[in-house]
């Protein structure tokens, strides 16, 4: 996807220039319809959301130090170049204080806006490496939060009754609980979908659970005893009961279907988890295979 340029100058030819001044698509830069001041800025910053401001200094109504002063506060992430036909040194020390990263004198050169949008770029590269290294680490530490309270959960249906709650269903609150119990029988096919790594299908299976509970509390975990079961608690009967779901909302299939019915209300989730145990975790089994879903 491009950057977006905006510049902002009230001078016709002024903009003009600047439009034709470099192949800006080569740049990898989109080059939106100029502004004529400081104002209009303003009121496209919403609906343009432009990467990029090449603003002048000297202009009617918001001139351009004020017009960085309040990008500076409140569009902290947009890039500010100040292009200006006054050598003062004033103005490029405010200029600098609100957040421009260069101040250009008129006329502009060719050499001198591209070394500057190189800058440019080399700034927006930077930033759009850190946020995605940024969403990888806070991915990561995600998936490791889920696998560990997989663990957790799963090894409590392993342990004799009376175990001391653990701390994942501190999440869930107090009150009555609903449970429900989805199991994939083809199993090996989903897992196909995600490259093979099941944690992943049962990062993004819970994921896609805990969006169809839109928003409700529940405690959702993947058993890694029978890694084609997935337990929901919560508190609601409605949400405990998802008759139906399309299996391609939950694994990205194209057919077949989830059908499941609720266990419940227990006020006291000892009493509902022992009662999984008992039950050998089948207080409701919903299957998905090739002939459709048949609960056990």
């Amino acid at each position: 996807m491009a950057y977006k340029l905006l510049v902002a100058d009230d001078e016709y030819w002024a903009r003009e220039k600047l439009r034709h001044i470099l192949n800006w698509s080569q740049l990898d830069m989109e080059f939106l319809e100029p502004a004529c001041d400081g104002q209009e800025v303003l009121q496209r910053l919403q609906s343009e959301q432009p990467d990029v401001l090449l603003t002048d200094i000297n202009m009617p109504g918001l001139n351009g130090v004020e017009l960085l002063e309040q990008l500076a506060a409140e569009h902290s992430d947009m890039v500010m170049l100040v292009v200006s036909g006054y050598d003062i040194f004033d103005y490029v020390k405010k200029s600098m204080r609100s957040g421009a990263i260069n101040y250009l004198l008129k006329p502009v050169s060719k050499q001198d806006m591209t070394a500057a949008m190189s800058e440019v770029l080399k700034l927006l590269r930077q930033r759009k490496s850190n946020r995605q290294k940024q969403q990888e680490q806070q991915a990561q530490m995600e998936r490791a939060a889920s696998l560990l309270q997989d663990r957790e959960l799963s090894l409590l249906l392993e342990t004799p009754a009376g175990v001391v709650e653990p701390a994942a269903m501190s999440e869930a609150g107090e009150g009555k609980y609903y449970v429900t119990l989805l199991k994939v029988h083809n199993l090996s096919h989903a897992i196909g979908q995600f490259h093979n790594d099941i944690n992943e299908l049962s990062y993004e299976t819970k994921q896609r659970l805990r969006q169809l509970l839109d928003g409700s509390e529940a405690v959702i975990f993947n058993n890694l005893f029978h890694s084609n079961e997935f337990l929901l608690l919560t508190h609601s009967a409605h949400h405990g009961t998802m008759c139906c779901i399309k299996a391609s909302s939950i694994t990205g299939r194209s057919s077949g279907s989830w059908g499941c019915r609720s266990q419940g209300p227990e006020t006291n989730w000892k009493k509902l988890w022992n009662a999984v145990k008992r039950r050998g975790i089948r207080l409701l089994v919903c299957t998905m295979g090739k002939r459709g879903p048949s609960p056990i």
